[in-house]
């Protein structure tokens, strides 16, 4: 009995600590903030607490003051979301995300993610009527009632769950910093021109290219509105620029507002016409997506860029979802008999590069596989040495041939693949048995490794798309964790 008095007037304490450290939203956020469970600048919604309750329940959090601080913390904003929203459509949707984290979390957090869920649904029905002093009444009892059921891991569970947890953790970064990083590409276009378009770039700061490109905007805007009776393809709401970057090759990087902006603007026949307000020959250029097509007849080497229409119709893609194709290889550097070889396509949608991986691509009748053409790592073209950091252009060094290292161009070069060496490979002091452009190259793949790591979405098989959990599937994964390829 007395254990028993014991043990709840020792909740009752942390229940007290807790509603002076998270006393409201604002605190409730500070503490997610500081405690990793929410990215800093991210906007809070049911979503994010959901990737906050699954932290939460990774096992990393061992202390039940903390469990509580963390609950408290994530219910009060819970709270506001709802309040703020009048929806029951974002509850249900925690609720069905919720029902996914409680299946894989540990068995001593199992019982308080639970608890949440059943007074959040609880809640939900009396949310609309109650006053602001009934809410914050209602907080308290769903956390009440989570603690109620809240027990601390012991050693073993929390020894067992440690090496999960970081990976879970590790790998929740990687798809977070991937839905990030996505995001803001897709905001994103580059304007190329010509010399003297460059020129005349370089000259102006961010702020006066922004004040010019969004000129140019209105403008387009206005003579649409003057042309075009069909109004259906309206430049969106609010859609501007807002940020610009000169690139090292003189082109623009612009950044819009938002994502429906950008995807307005790269349509073909807007993007020729806004090109057409800058002096020069100037070209908007967009996101696009590459696949690999794998084992091509060569003798498809001459009309394979004339196939791209026949490509589109015979894979059901949209008209104009191809915007280039070409060999992966050179066909100069083919071997006299070969009869197979890669291509890679150019795609501006990731939904249809995305099927073409997944179910692979029919060409001249003949299915091949298609596989997501990750960044190689950067080789100078002229002293053809790997990981350098520049490129022919302003490379200072003599020319190397890139099949035998030797002081020569590669064309006309007569040395036979039992003569190939590889200029990065002989510079370390490695294994160099091979041509500058092998893949087997081990400087190749450890770049390549580095470049993983560097960029988060080459960590994925797929182009990452939110709400399709098939897209992020890891190169690691095996066919049976969720990724199938149809392709023959």
């Amino acid at each position: 009995m007395a254990s028993t008095r014991g043990l709840r007037k020792a909740k009752e304490d942390l229940v007290r600590e807790s509603q002076a450290i998270i006393k409201g939203p604002d605190t409730a956020k500070k503490w997610l903030f500081e405690n990793e469970l929410v990215l800093k600048g991210e906007n809070l919604s049911m979503m994010t607490m959901t990737m906050a309750l699954q932290q939460l329940s990774s096992g990393r959090f061992l202390q039940p003051r903390d469990m509580i601080h963390g609950m408290r913390a994530i219910a009060m904003c819970m709270e506001e979301i709802i309040q703020t929203r009048h929806t029951s459509e974002a509850l249900d949707t925690i609720t069905e995300q919720v029902e996914d984290i409680v299946k894989g979390a540990k068995a001593a957090v199992e019982d308080l993610v639970e608890g949440v869920k059943t007074a959040m649904k609880e809640a939900e029905a009396r949310v609309l009527k109650r006053s602001e002093t009934g809410g914050r009444d209602e907080v308290e009892r769903i956390i009440e009632k989570a603690v109620q059921t809240a027990t601390k891991p012991s050693y073993a569970q929390a020894l067992a769950s440690g090496k999960s947890s970081q990976t879970e953790t590790k790998d929740l970064q990687i798809r977070m910093d991937t839905e990030a990083r996505g995001q803001l590409q897709r905001k994103q276009i580059i304007l190329d021109g010509d010399d003297s378009t460059r020129e005349n770039t370089s000259k102006l700061t961010p702020k006066e290219i922004i004040s010019k490109v969004n000129l140019a905007l209105d403008k387009l805007e206005k003579d649409m509105a003057e042309t075009l009776e069909d109004d259906n393809n309206d430049r969106p709401e609010n859609a501007k620029f807002v940020a610009a970057r000169v690139l090292k090759n003189g082109g623009v990087l612009l950044e819009m507002s938002d994502e429906n902006g950008a995807e307005w603007l790269k349509q073909k026949e807007i993007a020729r016409a806004f090109e057409r307000y800058f002096p020069g020959t100037v070209a908007i250029k967009g996101k696009t997506y590459q696949v690999v097509v794998q084992f091509l007849s060569t003798g498809l080497c001459n009309r394979l860029e004339k196939l791209l229409t026949a490509i589109e119709d015979e894979n059901h893609l949209t008209p104009g979802s191809i915007d280039s194709v070409k060999w992966l290889r050179n066909p100069d550097n083919w071997s006299p008999n070969q009869t197979k070889a890669h291509a890679i396509l150019t795609l501006n949608s990731r939904y249809a590069a995305n099927d073409l991986i997944k179910n692979g691509i029919l060409i001249d009748g003949t299915r091949h596989e298609a596989k997501k053409l990750e960044e190689d790592p950067r080789r100078c073209f002229k002293c053809q040495l790997m990981g350098v950091g520049h490129t022919a252009a302003t490379c200072k060094a003599e020319e190397a041939c890139s099949k035998c290292a030797k002081n020569h161009l590669m064309r006309g070069c007569k040395a036979t693949r039992a003569e190939y060496q590889c200029a990065t490979c002989r510079k370390n002091g490695g294994r160099d048995n091979h041509a500058a452009w092998d893949r087997q190259c081990p400087v190749f793949i450890k770049e390549r490794a580095w470049l993983r790591d560097k960029k988060p979405e080459n960590q994925y098989r797929f182009f990452p798309v939110e709400h399709h959990d098939w897209t992020w599937v890891r190169h690691e994964d095996s066919p049976a964790d969720g990724y199938a390829c149809n392709g023959g």
